[in-house]
């Protein structure tokens, strides 16, 4: 979506249930005092994503890498 830059342009998407069609009618201009508003609102968002983003990325390398060993001798039953 972030590539539809052009009034007029297209994209679409479907699968076995559901579909969309999504075009561009009108552009609005930048308003730089909104953004100046939301800019830190806006920013902590990102931030927020990222690091969850690093943070899963961190999880699915170790489950990638790990080696799990058992040592038999230290477990025991209990009835």
């Amino acid at each position: 979506m972030l590539q539809m830059e052009k009034v007029g342009a297209l994209l679409t998407d479907s699968d076995s249930e559901t579909g969309f069609v999504v075009r561009v009618d009108e552009i609005e201009p930048f308003n730089q005092q909104q953004f100046n508003e939301k800019e830190g609102e806006i920013s902590r968002a990102l931030q927020q994503e990222r690091a969850q983003q690093y943070l899963e990325g961190f999880v699915a390398s170790l489950h990638r890498n790990a080696k799990i060993e058992t040592n038999e001798s230290i477990i025991t039953l209990q009835a």
